[in-house]
């Protein structure tokens, strides 16, 4: 990922700087059938380990109803 910023004076001068880093990632994902056409999904990850940036995380539950073949709710 290239991040950058860029900065104008009126004497027409340009200043940048980009920034390149990479995250590891540890991932979970773990979906269990709750009754008939309902399922659990509980998501989540954690990362940084002071590699790119020091920590940084996410999680995610939700409950899904198989309504037919094609169709989730």
């Amino acid at each position: 990922m290239k991040l950058g910023s860029s900065q104008s004076t009126q004497q027409v001068r340009t200043a940048s700087r980009n920034v390149d880093w990479v995250d590891p990632l540890l991932r979970l994902n773990y979906e269990s059938p709750v009754s008939g056409k309902w399922r659990f999904t509980l998501r989540g990850d954690v990362g940084g380990f002071g590699f790119g940036s020091e920590f940084t995380w996410h999680a995610l539950t939700e409950f899904t109803y198989q309504r037919s073949d094609r169709v989730t709710w």
